[in-house]
């Protein structure tokens, strides 16, 4: 039975050393998330993803705020962007900031597709994120370079479909037609 005793008092000493040890290990993990400047343990950010704005057919921008910053300085903040939900075709790499909103606007975009984004901010806690939200890009008006006739006008489609330009008025003795200016005179102007 002492032998059985010793075996049972040496098991709860280990017991009570590995204790010790993780308890000084979470100690330290705790003390490894205090905020520098303030000493108090931090938490992750609270991040809301904003609805995007200026859509247009090739471009649209992104928002997002931190409505808290977890009790540390909010030290990066970024979005994560795709063509599905999960939001895999891009990270932004830098972002405009005011105060506690932050944008990107994301060039290159495809007209008549529907986007995914995702805000995200970082603190000596780690990441966190808002809600995934979508936007689509208005379809395109027109083909880019094609040309039509409006009046005596021709005007020019614009190179990402959005709207037409006049570039050439018909001048005397000229008429528009199909997309461009012919003389109108059928003998002597």
């Amino acid at each position: 039975i002492n032998q059985e005793l010793q075996n049972i008092s040496l098991k709860i000493e280990n017991i009570t050393s590995r204790a010790k040890d993780d308890k000084s290990d979470l100690k330290q993990m705790l003390e490894s998330k205090k905020d520098p400047s303030t000493g108090v343990a931090a938490t992750l950010p609270i991040v809301e993803t904003r609805s995007a704005n200026a859509i247009i057919q090739t471009a649209a921008i992104l928002n997002g705020a931190v409505t808290s910053n977890g009790g540390a300085a909010i030290d990066e903040r970024r979005f994560d962007w795709g063509t599905t939900s999960s939001c895999a075709d891009g990270w932004t790499s830098s972002v405009s900031v005011s105060g506690s909103s932050f944008w990107y606007d994301l060039f290159g975009l495809t007209p008549g597709k529907t986007y995914y984004f995702r805000a995200w901010a970082h603190n000596s806690a780690g990441w966190s994120h808002g809600n995934v939200l979508s936007f689509t890009t208005p379809s395109q008006v027109c083909t880019p370079d094609s040309k039509r006739c409006n009046g005596n006008n021709v005007e020019t489609c614009n190179s990402i479909g959005s709207g037409w330009t006049v570039t050439q008025s018909c001048g005397s003795g000229q008429t528009c037609s199909n997309g461009q200016c012919i003389s109108s005179c059928t003998n002597e102007c």
